[in-house]
């Protein structure tokens, strides 16, 4: 028994080395292809009103012709901050990756398992 679990344990190592990191490969590339139209849209709207939008249906259609819904079957949300604003799309890759964009910082991602 202990052989057994020691090469599940091995399998599941070499498994999770060949997934892409949080905020790489194919699902985060469209992840943040989806959400570029937005970011560019409320950096449109905060140059012309000194300030960000409390929802994205203000951009609408102003700015951008419609705000997606989600990405990967998770929605894209949107929230106001002290500085700016957060703007994060999820997905699974194996776990569960969430990627965060703040003006201030641009992307970051993280994941769990």
């Amino acid at each position: 028994m202990p052989l057994i679990r020691c090469l599940s344990l091995c399998i599941a190592c070499l498994v999770l080395q060949a997934c892409p990191a949080p905020g790489e490969g194919k699902k985060a590339e469209h992840g943040y292809a989806v959400c570029q139209p937005i970011i560019e849209a409320l950096e449109r709207y905060h140059q012309e009103n000194r300030s960000y939008p409390d929802t994205l249906d203000v951009l609408i259609p102003e700015y951008i012709e419609g705000i997606p819904e989600e990405v990967h079957g998770y929605p894209i949300l949107y929230n106001i901050t002290e500085e700016s604003y957060r703007l994060r799309f999820s997905y699974e890759q194996p776990g569960m990756n969430h990627c965060d964009y703040m003006p201030e910082t641009g992307w970051k991602c993280y994941g769990y398992y």
